[in-house]
């Protein structure tokens, strides 16, 4: 809120009042750049006696607050080896409540994108297609992701409403129940809260053990996705970006409004249409990656774990003491323990195949393949 100064001001004029200072501007933004648009171009239809500046300049504090009040972005490389490379984004909500917030078609879209030396696009997860609608995004909505491995995979931070029967609906008289509900949390968000029933959390993020945590404690506010991009042999140099984008009113969302037939539907469909439905991109981050040259490329973490090929024997080590759990391929859980300072063995009877290893909470994961011969 800008100041208005340090001037003493009568709370009520012409009473004996004591005057106050500093006072501070009240700017009123939302987040629906789309709406203010589509107002500004159909005032006169609408009987709207806003000016074009006074419009401009509520475009201009809603992108504000949206690009630079809203979100924290950060992209780096957790390994590469052979033949995958694995991307991490971390994404932490500046805002003082769920983000996206407000009516429940606003949704943040995840795009990830990797490109060779040639500039040639290797994966891409997210992508928007001309019309602003998300290529092979599932039906009838994408769940949340810790993990993505294929490009039909993406993820949506967003509310997913249900009905009385638990079908989805995007009619808000029909909504019942939250079928998915991932948006990023505030800083200090707990499940123990009193309040905690009417902002949980819903769907396949409650599987997520690094969503709104960090080092195993719950209120960070943030969450890491991990992509493992792969590379099918290509040793080359890597460039990944990042973008986050904010779609108000995605092309899915208005299907079911403009299947009914009335004047003021009819004339809000071809306001729609004619308005400028891009979203807004909120964040984005970049890195490079050199020539892969024959060995793991991975950052140094606190923690590392060494899987045997033969007996079931695991070598686990770690700086301090922490909290070890073990996923299976499909996400089911199939150790849990916790191992001390430095150096550990334990036996672990497990079959072979690819498992995820999750330290304080999802604060680090680390991938292994286990060959019991």
């Amino acid at each position: 809120m800008p100041s208005l100064g340090s001037q003493n001001i009568f709370l009520i004029a012409g009473f004996e009042t004591v005057p106050r200072n500093p006072y501070y501007l009240h700017e009123f933004a939302g987040a629906n750049t789309l709406m203010l648009k589509l107002m500004k171009n159909n005032a006169v239809e609408l009987g709207i006696a806003a000016t074009d500046e006074d419009f401009d300049a509520t475009i201009s504090h809603t992108l504000n607050m949206l690009q630079s009040k809203s979100l924290d972005l950060e992209l780096e490389l957790w390994e590469r080896n052979e033949d995958t490379a694995h991307f991490d984004v971390r994404l932490e909500n500046l805002a003082g409540h769920k983000f996206p917030s407000g009516y429940p078609s606003r949704r943040l879209v995840v795009e990830f994108v990797v490109k060779d030396d040639l500039d040639e696009v290797i994966f891409s997860s997210g992508t928007l297609e001309d019309d602003y609608s998300l290529a092979n995004e599932d039906e009838p909505f994408e769940p949340h992701f810790d993990v993505i491995r294929d490009e039909d995979e993406v993820q949506i931070y967003e509310m997913v409403m249900g009905d009385i029967e638990g079908d989805f609906t995007t009619v808000l008289d029909n909504a019942y129940v939250p079928l998915k509900d991932n948006r990023l949390v505030p800083l200090g968000f707990t499940e123990e809260h009193p309040s905690y029933d009417t902002t949980l959390l819903a769907g396949s993020v409650l599987n997520d053990l690094n969503f709104n945590k960090e080092f195993g404690a719950q209120g960070s506010g943030t969450d890491k996705l991990r992509y493992s991009v792969p590379l099918e042999g290509y040793t080359g140099t890597l460039t990944a970006h990042v973008y986050v984008h904010y779609q108000s009113l995605p092309p899915r969302w208005m299907e079911e409004i403009f299947e009914v037939e009335t004047e003021e539907i009819n004339a809000f469909e071809e306001m729609f249409n004619e308005a400028d439905q891009s979203p807004v991109l909120v964040d984005d981050a970049e890195m490079f990656v050199g020539v892969f040259v024959g060995i793991s490329q991975q950052v140094d973490f606190d923690h590392s774990v060494f899987p045997t090929l033969s007996n079931g024997l695991m070598r686990f080590q770690s700086k301090r003491e922490v909290e070890v759990h073990i996923f299976d391929h499909s996400g089911k859980l199939v150790a849990h323990f916790e191992i001390p300072v430095g150096l550990t063995i334990r036996q672990l009877y497990l079959a072979s195949g690819s498992y995820l290893v999750s330290f304080d909470g999802g604060a680090e994961i680390k991938r292994i393949v286990l060959t019991n011969e």
